[in-house]
Order: structure tokens, then sequence, then C-alpha cells
């Protein structure tokens, strides 16, 4: 089987997938229609319009590739909460498994490039996403229509005196601490190094205790435990000869014949 005969066959049994499958899709928007918040429902939507996709993407149908693609950006910000599932919406969604009936009556007689047959509802699909995200207008006067602009608050002007006045305070403080009597480091660093002995001497008593432990570890094994692993050792090494002494015996038949 040559590559387009593959391609031909998997078509094919797309075609015969996608039926059943808006079938499953009508159910699917009745529930909907009945209730067009409930998450769970919009998930099933997405899932078969996110299948779709990859699927006919993969054989080439791509005109309902981007199409479907479309349709499950606006399921994908519906889950998120993104969107308000209006009147509109629904029936976008609507419109959408009505086109996908029509790409299959067209495919099922070979037409499989339906852009045109697509492109007005696409568009529609295109403004519910991009009117999510559009950014809100600024008049100069306030970012939103209930948040007016915040006012920065003036700053006051510190008078020349009193700038001065401070300088002259910080550097009285400043000859203060150079003058302040310094700690005698000679006395600290011999308390410090004392205090280094005692930890010193601390860790070593521990390590000698640590040491004394391990040494003082044993395992106690049962004399039986011990004759039962010699028994088993003592098998294993005549299984062993044993087998080597066939290996040695099939070789041997083998160079006779």
């Amino acid at each position: 089987m040559d590559n387009d005969e593959l391609l031909e066959e998997l078509r094919s049994t797309f075609l015969e997938e996608l039926e059943e499958v808006l079938e499953e899709l009508e159910s699917a928007f009745l529930r909907f229609e009945k209730d067009a918040n409930d998450n769970n429902t919009i998930s099933e939507l997405f899932r078969y319009f996110h299948n779709i996709k990859g699927s006919s993407k993969a054989i080439g149908f791509d005109s309902l590739a981007t199409f479907t693609h479309s349709a499950e950006t606006v399921l994908s910000k519906l889950r998120a909460g993104e969107l308000i599932a209006d009147d509109s919406i629904v029936s976008s969604i609507l419109k959408t498994i009505d086109l996908m009936g029509a790409f299959f009556q067209e495919a099922r007689v070979g037409n499989f490039d339906c852009t045109e047959m697509f492109a007005p509802h696409k568009k529609v699909l295109d403004e519910i996403i991009n009117a999510d995200d559009a950014p809100q207008q600024n008049n100069g006067l306030q970012l939103f229509d209930d948040e007016p602009v915040a006012k920065v608050p003036e700053q006051p002007v510190e008078p020349v005196a009193n700038t001065v006045e401070n300088e002259v305070v910080q550097s009285q403080q400043a000859v203060d601490e150079a003058l302040a009597p310094k700690p005698n480091h000679e006395t600290s660093a011999v308390q410090s190094k004392q205090d280094k002995k005692e930890d010193n001497k601390s860790v070593e008593k521990k390590d000698d205790k640590s040491k004394k432990v391990l040494t003082e570890e044993t395992i106690k094994i049962p004399i039986r435990r011990i004759n039962d692993l010699l028994d088993l050792f003592g098998e294993q090494v005549i299984l062993q000869s044993s087998l080597d002494h066939v290996m040695e015996s099939n070789l041997e038949e083998e160079r006779v014949y």
C-alpha cells in the first residue's frame, strides 16, 4: 500500500467516525442549550472539537481543522470563565455543528476544501474570541468607567535651613561615634579561642562515643540460618558444575558430527 492509498483509507475512516461524532455533538449541544453554564457539558463539547481538529489536521483536512480550532477556542474561554454563554454564543456553537455536517456531505463527494463555506462563520467565532481580549480605551480622565485616575500626592518642599541643620546634626553624631571607647578586641579574641577549645573537646568526646557505639554493634544470626546458607551455596556449586558438564558434552557431540 503506497502513501496515497493509505491517506485515502485514513480519510474514509475519519469520515465514518465523523458521522458518529456529529450525532454525539448534537446530543451534547441539546444539554448545552438547556444549561449553557454546565462546565461538564462545555468540557465535553470542547473535547469533541479538539479531537476533530487534531484528526482532520493530520489527514490534510486543513479547512475543517482551522474552523474547529476557532470553535474550540470559544469553548476553552467558556470553560475558563473568560466568556459568558449568552444566546449569541449558543447560536454560534449550533451554527458550527451545522457547518461541520455540511462539510461531511461535501467530503463524501471529494470536496475537502471548504474554506469559503466556513469563512463567514469563522469570522463570527473570531470576533467572539477577540472581543474578550480587546483593551478598554482611556479618555484621559479615567482608567475604567467606574475607577478615577489616582492623583499623585504633592511632596512638601523642605526648607533650606532645615536641611543645613540636619547635616550639622549628622556630622556631630559621626564625631561622637568616632570618639566613643572601642571594645577590647584582645579580650574577646582570647575568650573566643577558649570557647573554640571547649567546643572541640565536646566534639571529640562525641566522636569517641560514636566510635565506641559503632565498634560495639553486632549482628546476631542463628547457627541454623548459617548452616542453611552453606547448604544452599553447596547446592548451587553442584548445579553449576552439572550445567558446565552438560555444556561440554554437547559441544563434543557437535564436534563429532
